[in-house]
């Protein structure tokens, strides 16, 4: 049993990296193409209009599996996901955040691949942005959105692997409890 605490702890750390990863690089991201929109030259409501409602939705994604993966921590260490339906608590949860991680992760690579095909003056926007021609104050680019979007997907996958094993866990757990 130490083993596979030792394991779901390495995991929750996985966990929290690339989520913090995935939101770090869109939230520098979304906050520089913000200040380049609000600059005057495009809308300088943005924001308030819901214009980067894709990335906001991938940070609040990305921000609430935080919190699920420092509460799975510390259920494991405690022991809470020992106790009489815990794992099974923790098995809904996991799987119903690694759906929603797939889903605003999408949502952010549909965006990624946009800019991709987009083309101002033949040259697609993540080209101009990488290249920084467009306005070289402001530092966004699409590898940032790219390493967003890995995370987010490596994020995905390592909750739901997690949830199998809390469900596993849960399984085996209540066939012991009722021999």
């Amino acid at each position: 049993m130490i083993a596979l605490k030792i394991f779901s702890i390495l995991r929750k750390a996985v966990e929290s990296v690339l989520l913090v990863v995935g939101m770090g690089f869109v939230a520098y991201f979304t906050n520089e193409l913000h200040d380049s929109y609000t600059a005057d030259k495009y809308d300088k409501y943005v924001y308030d209009t819901g214009g980067l409602g894709r990335y906001e939705f991938f940070l609040y994604t990305t921000g609430v599996g935080m919190g699920i993966a420092v509460l799975g921590f510390v259920c494991t260490i405690t022991g809470l996901l020992e106790r009489k339906h815990g794992a099974l608590a923790m098995f809904a949860v996991q799987a119903i955040w690694a759906f929603q991680l797939l889903v605003s992760t999408a949502l952010l690579a549909k965006v990624l691949t946009t800019y991709q095909k987009i083309t101002s003056d033949s040259v697609t926007f993540c080209k101009k942005w990488d290249n920084n021609t467009e306005d070289p104050k402001y530092n966004y680019k699409c590898s940032q959105l790219t390493a967003g979007v890995v995370g987010g997907f490596g994020a995905m996958a390592a909750f739901g692997l997690d949830a199998i094993i809390s469900l596993v866990s849960h399984i085996k757990s209540s066939q012991y409890s009722s021999l």
